[in-house]
């Protein structure tokens, strides 16, 4: 019948053979789009199977694509919610790889029918419906819930929300023969859910019965905004197959254990998946954390690399396991002591009290650090203003996970995060943390309210902070700086700065630093057209190593621990940095106005206004790729006589920054901040949508503030802009930069 079938069913839905999912699937594919930032999908134990798979660091793979049988049904499990919009399927042979996975995932059903159609398919929370229906689909989307499966033969979901009820629900659909296709950003549910553990993803608890879940991790593409899936995806992408390569099981030579990074980095993914109850995986791996963990050791001099997997898989699960346990029995991890730090034993644990204001959302700091593998204690009144999801308490600022990169100067995570229960009781609210890191301890406001609340805190060591406008310089001198905590905060109602300790014992007086970081920080929303007050602080923290680049924007933004003394020390930060700029502005970028190829861009015009405005630097200058003004004409020349290619001009940012710059030159930071204003005014109906009316919003606009016509200016860069945008602007006159004349 499956033969018949699929010489019969409607041209675009030709049925694969079912052994072979990856050959059915990837059928007249060779490259897949990459949405976004996608992540990563594991295949955790037969009979799934990675199907495409893209880069992580060093040699590492990771799969962005996996299926799977279950029961009599099929499962395909893509690693970005965007591969189901229509704009992603029409990239590359993206639409190709839905129309295979209809195809082999509702063959079952179809056949069960002996019809000769196309699977029908169910759409929830995504449009693929409509690009389905386009390419002879059969496709209908849900309404708000999830309706009655009979009559369906394939479900394409993007919903990550799957109660119990569901999820029973869709496993009977799919062991019964239906196909269940689920295109899912594990790293974005998890952000969106402040840093919840994967393992409570409802659609990974879905399918871990096929051998499926999502992770955290991050995938990259072999190609420029490509996924190869040519590429054919090594064994060792699955967890069990890694598990019994890395760790052979009793009976088999432990030098047959295998050196290679790849198996190291599933059973690290892995291992972060595995439920609590697992009997398996579990007691095999306690015993070898048991016996060979308390020899691994990790430090910046001497980092863990993925050449030593066996090691890495066993960090990780110790990691994992430990944040599971109750914070009694809590021990402080060997590690701790080389980063964040160790606490001196004999230094007092006290007890403080802190008052924190439930309007202002983010990270609250209390000048108090947790030793490693210590509890501590926080007490708050019953009844108040904390109500059940509205607040969180963390042990550790440094909130970067490294589990994905090639090399680790620290354990990969070292943050704890808890909410604040509350119950219904009287009399006062209590709960303990304790983490085996150790950290600076905060309160996290999560959904800002009316009031503040008292918190006792009892077990901690006091760590240096110095508030500007509410600490006495005085006591900062004579005690603070002294705290024995080994990190120390400098705070602003706009920006805190987290440092190590040992960077801010020597300065008599942080206010000058402080009131230059608030200059700094009126600068950058003056620019974006924003109140200078502030929802809540910005926030940078100084890490050993960090999870990309150099430095990172987010919420904090991160750097190495070389900036720590450009941040805390007045005359090093007056002097500039580039850096520490770059990544502030892209906390102020608005995407309205930062279209593909501008990201590395736009944020440097903050750099350039900073530089200038607060540094006392030349305008157009802070950098040595900007500073040589006769050296960026030239690279600008050799562009256009190259004949100003789109493609090189977004993969060059300081190329692209020279058209910023001469706009900058020509019209002043008045007409930019203009033009950021009227968008921040735009309603919502009046945004650009999509990359088209992005580049051609921003020449629109940014003519008329400058009262210039940029059309011809726009074209000899090669900024592709539309005829109905020049046409809006062609009364005003053209204009043209001498250089390029």
């Amino acid at each position: 019948m499956l033969a018949y079938l699929a010489a019969c069913v409607v041209c675009v839905f030709t049925v694969a053979p079912p052994a072979e999912p990856r050959e059915a699937l990837l059928a007249g594919v060779k490259q897949i789009a990459a949405p976004g930032s996608p992540g990563a999908v594991i295949a955790l134990a037969s009979p799934a199977e990675a199907v495409v798979v893209g880069k992580m660091d060093g040699s590492a793979k990771a799969a962005v694509v996996v299926a799977s049988t279950w029961g009599r049904g099929r499962v395909v499990a893509l690693g970005h919610s965007g591969y189901l919009d229509p704009a992603t399927l029409d990239q590359g042979d993206t639409g190709r790889l839905l129309l295979n996975a209809v195809a082999w995932a509702g063959a079952v059903k179809v056949s069960a029918s002996a019809g000769i159609r196309p699977p029908r398919v169910l759409t929830v929370d995504s449009r693929a419906h409509e690009w389905l229906n386009q390419h002879d689909g059969d496709a209908r989307a849900a309404g708000a819930k999830w309706p009655d499966l009979s009559g369906v033969d394939v479900v394409v979901s993007a919903r990550s929300s799957m109660p119990p009820d569901v999820r029973e629900r869709v496993a009977k659909f799919v062991k019964e023969g239906g196909g269940l296709i689920i295109a899912q950003t594990g790293w974005g549910w998890q952000q969106i859910n402040g840093g919840a553990d994967m393992r409570t993803h409802e659609p990974s608890i879905l399918l871990r019965e096929a051998g499926i879940a999502w992770t955290d991790d991050f995938v990259a593409p072999q190609l420029p905004e490509r996924f190869d899936a040519t590429e054919t995806p090594g064994a060792l992408l699955r967890f069990d197959r890694a598990m019994d390569a890395l760790f052979p099981p009793a009976g088999q030579e432990q030098a047959s254990a295998t050196r290679d990074p790849q198996a190291g980095v599933t059973v690290a993914m892995g291992t972060r998946l595995l439920p609590p109850d697992d009997m398996v995986y579990r007691t095999r791996l306690d015993g070898l954390v048991r016996d060979r963990l308390s020899a691994v050791k990790i430090s910046a001099k001497s980092p863990l690399r993925a050449n030593r997997p066996a090691e890495r898989a066993l960090v990780t699960y110790a990691v994992e396991s430990m944040a599971s346990l109750a914070p009694v029995e809590v021990a402080a991890d060997p590690r701790a002591a080389e980063f964040p730090g160790a606490v001196p034993s004999q230094a007092p644990r006290i007890t403080a009290e802190r008052t924190i204001s439930l309007s202002t959302p983010g990270w609250h700091s209390l000048g108090l650090y947790a030793a490693p593998g210590e509890v501590v204690r926080l007490t708050w009144p019953a009844g108040g203003a904390i109500k059940p999801g509205t607040a969180r308490v963390q042990i550790g600022s440094h909130t970067d996970r490294l589990w994905h990169k090639d090399s680790w100067s620290r354990v990969p995570e070292i943050t704890l995060s808890r909410p604040m229960e509350v119950t219904a009781g009287a009399g006062d609210e209590e709960m303990e943390i304790a983490s085996p890191f150790g950290g600076l301890v905060y309160v996290c406001v999560e959904k800002p309210s009316k009031g503040e609340v008292s918190v006792r805190i009892e077990g901690a060591v006091e760590a240096p902070l110095f508030v500007l406008g509410k600490t006495d310089p005085a006591e900062w001198r004579s005690r603070l700086r002294n705290a024995p905590g080994p990190w120390a905060e400098f705070a602003t109602s706009k920006v805190i700065v987290t440092v190590p300790s040992e960077h801010v014992r020597d300065i008599d007086d942080p206010r000058p630093v402080l009131e230059l970081w608030d200059r700094v920080m009126d600068a950058c929303a003056d620019l974006a057209a924003m109140p200078r007050e502030r929802a809540r602080p910005e926030r940078y923290v100084a890490d050993v190593q960090i999870s990309a680049g150099y430095m990172h924007a987010g919420y904090p933004i991160m750097t190495h621990l070389d900036a720590a003394d450009d941040m805390v020390i007045a005359a090093k930060l007056a002097s500039g940095n580039w850096g520490l700029f770059h990544e502030m502005g892209h906390n102020h970028q608005d995407a309205m106005w930062t279209f593909s190829g501008t990201v590395e861009v736009t944020c440097n015009l903050f750099s350039l206004y900073v530089s200038e405005t607060v540094c006392g630097k030349p305008p157009r200058t802070g950098h040595d790729a900007v500073n040589d003004r006769s050296q960026r004409v030239e690279k600008m020349r050799t562009h256009m006589a190259a004949g100003a290619p789109f493609e090189k001009w977004k993969s060059d940012p300081f190329l692209a920054l020279e058209m910023y710059m001469q706009l900058q030159e020509a019209f002043g930071w008045e007409t930019y901040k203009k033009v950021f204003a009227e968008y921040r005014a735009l309603p919502q109906n009046q945004r650009p949508r999509g990359e088209q009316q992005e580049r051609d919003q921003w020449m629109v606009r940014f003519s008329r503030a400058a009262g210039r016509n940029l059309g011809p200016f726009f074209q000899k860069w090669g900024v592709p802009t539309s005829e109905e945008a020049h046409r809006s602007i062609a009364d005003l006159p053209e204009w043209m930069p001498d250089e390029m004349k």
